[in-house]
């Protein structure tokens, strides 16, 4: 208990370990419970349900880090499918045109062979 450290002087207060939940181990039960109010020290009673519980801890969940390395192959291999396919077309696209014909098609030469230097620096 870290009761010395809580706000709140009548409460106890726990850490638990990261990837820790809480595992309900049976059934709920209502019980009376009586408390003091104020200067008065009146006594008033009401009722609580009380959940019988315990701190699982979850060691085959993966972490924060583990899920962004996950995320991070998951979008390099997109990427890599991606100039894949845009190279792709773009070879397809030049190969219908002769470029002797259609002068203008030069920069599309280029962007072929930009294309295969990416590429070559991606894989």
């Amino acid at each position: 208990s870290i009761k010395v450290l809580s706000q709140y002087s009548n409460e106890d207060e726990y850490l638990m370990p990261p990837l820790s939940c809480l595992e309900v181990q049976g059934d709920p039960r209502v019980e009376r419970v009586h408390q003091l109010h104020g200067q008065t020290q009146e006594s008033h009673s009401k009722e609580v349900v009380f959940v019988p519980i315990r701190v699982n801890v979850n060691l085959k969940a993966i972490t924060t880090d583990e899920l962004i390395k996950r995320r991070k192959v998951l979008h390099l291999a997109m990427l890599k499918n991606l100039r894949e396919e845009l190279f792709f077309n773009l070879e397809a696209e030049i190969d219908k045109w002769k470029v002797s014909d259609f002068p203008t098609l030069v920069p599309l030469q280029w962007a072929k062979h930009a294309a295969e230097r990416s590429k070559r620096d991606f894989d």
